[in-house]
């Protein structure tokens, strides 16, 4: 994909390479992200240990940083 003049929707570091999808969070996301983040929650949401309101907390939180 080569480099990409972007910023992590959630850490807000260089986007470099390959980008992720940051679903159920908003906008691309860092590797390091999706492995910490993006990938527990997706799996958190499939078991219903996480709701949609919660998320949507996260998403505000993350926002304001």
């Amino acid at each position: 994909m080569g480099l990409v003049n972007k910023r992590c929707s959630i850490c807000k570091g260089s986007l470099y390479g390959q980008t992720h999808n940051a679903r159920p969070l908003e906008g691309r996301c860092c590797d390091g992200c999706n492995t910490a983040i993006v990938m527990p929650l997706r799996i958190d949401l499939a078991f219903k240990a996480i709701t949609d309101e919660q998320v949507k907390e996260l998403q505000a939180i993350l926002k304001k940083a």
